[in-house]
This record gives structure tokens, sequence and C-alpha cells, in this order.
């Protein structure tokens, strides 16, 4: 059956855009997401001054563009929204088809990867005619009562894989408050247990003093400002034997970045050039921009300590890339003497830090800034050394645990949904073939764990598989 058998496009549906009117912009999603009403405007906010007005269980797409299910169906929420003329609207026939099981369709990928390979255009833009969405798409040729069946079983199938995918969200919860104790216990000395033997924090720091106070005397530094003597009230917790209360500033520097003019920028790597490192970069290598090497002036290596001073989120925490940095960043720079990097990168994780300095954050040109001094005067208990190295170690082999539970957790929902869209595909396959579907058996959890995912490696659905979820479709089906 042709999407054209139940659906005819919308006529005399246009209205003129005044500029004292209000007005709700509606735009369609890919990936069959539906319909959404994206933004409230008023009339001289909207260049085009012809508007189509919606009516719900309408089919509407992109005239210019086709791929990747990018159709919804309009719902009561967005009656009298406006859709801009580069949008088709069809009225879809209740007499011939249900709009759950149409918007059901365009879900998926099977189907819109169909609709992609009927399309022509670039890769960017790929689109039908809207005579060829009415007769070249062709749809499963089911009655309305199938159709209001399949809609019915397909929402209780949904809900049992909607049960593993909150599971499976309520896990990666738990992994992250695990995280966060794993660094609570850190930083308050319950990680690893004390060694008497160890050199105390105390006596570190009194070098750092001695230290200071010499080249102070010598005149090769300047005597800095001292910060507020520490308060019982800024204690929470009592520390091990060894471990010493400081404020951040007087074992580590906050040293912030340089931006540079944009007309330097180049974006590939070159003979002479040093990559600029903005905090966009720490998760993609997309935007790389490299700068004269005499532009700079702010160096950093890759188990340098840096921090993110905006957002959203800001305070991020990073390491691992090398170069130079903009304004957005600033390395913590730790005395090592006392206070070793790695440790400062899970120090400055820590929940409690971490939600006093985003709270106290200023508000700079419209975002969260992280201000230098209210880093400088947070109070830390600071470790012996060699504690440092031994909490750094039990971090790494507890965060490494926490990473291999978040893989499998994030495989277990790739292999739950890679099954989900096979099952519905093979469904889809079985009306087509013209079987006569009378009922449809609610899916149940117990079928549900017994489908084994046999495609970790090269995410194919093996050919044993496949007969698994044919059999139990068919199951399913009443057949």
């Amino acid at each position: 059956m042709k999407l054209g058998d139940v659906i005819e496009i919308e006529k005399n549906n246009l209205i003129q855009i005044e500029d004292k009117g209000s007005y709700v912009i509606a735009g369609v999603q890919s990936y069959g997401q539906g319909i959404v009403n994206r933004k409230n405007v008023t009339g001289t906010e909207l260049t085009m001054k012809q508007y189509q007005v919606i009516k719900p269980n309408q089919l509407m797409w992109c005239k210019v563009d086709t791929k990747n299910g990018a159709f919804g169906v309009t719902k009561k929420d967005h009656q009298d929204s406006l859709a801009s003329t580069n949008m088709a609207l069809a009225n879809i026939l209740l007499d011939k088809a249900n709009p759950e099981f149409i918007q059901l369709l365009f879900q998926m990928p099977f189907f819109y990867n169909y609709i992609n390979g009927l399309s022509t255009g670039t890769t960017n833009r790929k689109y039908l005619k809207i005579g060829e969405v009415f007769s070249k798409i062709e749809i499963p040729d089911l009655s309305l009562e199938q159709q209001d069946k399949f809609v019915k079983w397909y929402n209780k199938f949904k809900q049992q894989f909607d049960k593993l995918l909150c599971e499976d969200n309520k896990q990666v919860e738990l992994i992250q408050t695990l995280r966060q104790s794993i660094l609570q216990e850190a930083v308050q000395g319950k990680l690893v247990p004390q060694d008497p033997d160890d050199e105390p924090a105390s006596v570190l720091l009194e070098k750092i003093k001695a230290e200071k106070e010499k080249l102070i005397k010598e005149k090769k530094i300047k005597k800095e400002k001292l910060l507020p003597a520490i308060t019982d009230d800024e204690i929470s917790y009592q520390l091990p034997q060894g471990w010493e209360w400081v404020r951040l500033g007087e074992v580590m520097e906050c040293i912030g970045g340089s931006q540079p003019p944009k007309n330097l920028f180049i974006y590939e790597p070159r003979e002479g050039y040093t990559r600029l490192v903005q905090i966009r970069d720490f998760k993609s290598n997309e935007y790389a921009t490299f700068i004269p090497n005499e532009y700079a002036n702010r160096p950093f290596t890759e188990d340098d300590v840096m921090i993110g001073r905006y957002g959203p989120p800001i305070f991020q925490i990073l390491k691992g890339l090398k170069g130079t940095y903009n304004v957005a960043l600033m390395k913590a720079s730790p005395n090592e003497t006392v206070l070793s990097k790695d440790f400062v990168y899970y120090l400055l994780q820590e929940t409690e830090i971490q939600n006093k300095v985003i709270k106290e954050s200023d508000r700079t040109a419209g975002q969260s800034g992280v201000r230098r001094e209210l880093i400088d005067s947070f109070v830390v208990g600071i470790p012996p050394q060699n504690e440092q190295k031994r909490i750094v170690g039990k971090i790494n082999q507890l965060m490494a645990l926490c990473d291999d539970l978040e893989k499998s957790i994030e495989q277990s929902k790739q292999d739950n949904e890679k099954f989900k869209q096979a099952v519905l595909q093979e469904a889809f396959s079985a009306i087509e073939r013209g079987d006569n579907v009378v009922e449809f058996p609610s899916a149940n959890p117990i079928h549900i764990k017994d489908w084994d995912i046999a495609a970790r490696s090269d995410g194919e659905i093996i050919a044993d598989t496949k007969a698994k979820i044919k059999n139990r479709v068919t199951e399913l089906l009443g057949k």
C-alpha cells in the first residue's frame, strides 16, 4: 500500500503574519522523534510573512530534507501552531490509518533507511518531492483494526524495553554515586591505610614556608598576601595522622589562559605553530586550532591539571592534551614538594569542592565563571606524599572498574535497542507477508530476558539470533 493512499495534502491553510501578532513555530525532528513546538515569537521576528496553520493528525515533513526519518505526526499540542512553507502538511485519513501507527513507522531505522534509499540529493540534503512521497513510499497493507492492534501491542512491547532502559540508567546513576564516594573517602583519608613511617605533610609545609621566606629575603620573589587563618567552622571532619589542613592557595597556583587574536588562527598542524586548546578540545579534535609559537605563552603538557572556568558545565577538571590554552581554562599548578598533580586531579573532582565552587562562582558575561580567589580559599586536607601515591593508585584501580561497569551497561543498552529494532522489523515483515494478525499478546519480562544478543564484535546480528528473533515474534503475534 502506498503512503499516498492514507494521506492527502492540506490546502488553503496559509495565514499572513502580522508584526504585532504572537505565534508558536513548530518543527519536525529527525529519526521519527515527532513534531515539537520550537519557539514563541512575535511577527517582527519572522522574516517569512506566510506560514501554514497546523491541525492535529497531520503528517509533516521538510520538503527539501526527508532523510533520517524527518517526518512527524501532529497532535493536539500542535493545534494552531505554525509551520513554514518549507514544510509539507498532509491530513491523515482517519478512516484508513491510525496516526500513531504512521508515527511508529517513521521511528523505525529500517523504515527511514528505506526512505533514504528512495531520496535523491547530496549527503546533507536528501529529499523526495511531494508527489514521490505519495507514490514511492510503501507502507504495510493493514486494515485500520490491524493497525490499532499493532499499536496496542507495540506500546506494551515498548514498556518492557523501557523498564530495561530504566534499570540500566539506575545502574549508571549508582556507578556515578560510587565514583563520588571513592573520591570523598580519598580526600578524607579513608581510602587507604596510613603508614606511620611516611613523612608528615606538616614537615613538607614547613619546608615550603622556609623556602619562600628565603626567596623573599633574597628579593627573588615578592611577599604574598597572606590567606585568612583556617577557622573551626571550616573543618568538617577529623584528618588522619600525618595529614594537614591548608588553603589550596598556599600549595597551588591557578594560572589563567591567554587569548590571541583570531586572525592568527589556522586549523591544521604546521611547523612553527602550537595548538591553542579550548575546553571543547578535551572532548573532540574536530575544531583543532593552532597559533604561531611566539603567541603560545601559556604552555601546558598532558599531565597538567586544567580547570574549565566557564560552562556549562563550569569547573570541569581536565587533562590529557598539550599546547597553549585560552582564557576559558586555568592551569592548576601545585607545589610538587607537597602536592602531586595526580592527587590534585582527583581532589578537584570531589563533590564538596565541586558543589561549593559551582555554587559561589560569579556570573560573568552571562556565564558562570570560576574565580581563582575562590579556589585559593578552599580548605583541604593534605596527606603525606607517599600516601598521595597510594591514594592515586587505588583511585585509578577503582575508577577503571567503574569504567568497565559503564561500558558493560552501555553495551547492554545498544544490544537491547538493536534487538528491539530487529524484532519490530521482523514483525512488520510478517505483516507484509500477509499474515492475518488477530491477537497481539504482550511481551513479558521473561521473554525479554531470554533474548540474547550474539553481536558484540562487528555490530551484526548473526543468523542464529535472527532465527530466534523470528520465532519469538511469531510467538508474540499469536501465531
